[in-house]
């Protein structure tokens, strides 16, 4: 079975983009990151992904939708 990529394998040719977030945010952001076990870079990807593909109205089923209820599953080991 394969490892999932480490986050530096995953950095590997993104571009950085600036961002400007008020304090409490930006904790808010590096604690669900933690608590993700991933960096808040990761995590902001995510959630901008999310929002992108929300976007996306050719869906059948909108993203949103889609975590809300996989979000409802039981945690596999």
């Amino acid at each position: 079975m394969s490892r999932p990529p480490t986050s530096d394998e995953i950095e590997t040719g993104m571009v950085t983009t600036s961002l400007k977030l008020p304090a409490d945010m930006r904790d808010r952001v590096r604690e669900t990151a933690a608590e993700h076990c991933i960096t808040a870079s990761m995590l902001i990807r995510q959630y901008i992904e999310m929002g992108l593909a929300a976007e996306q109205p050719e869906r059948k089923v909108s993203f949103a939708d889609a975590i809300r209820v996989l979000s409802g599953l039981p945690e596999t080991a």
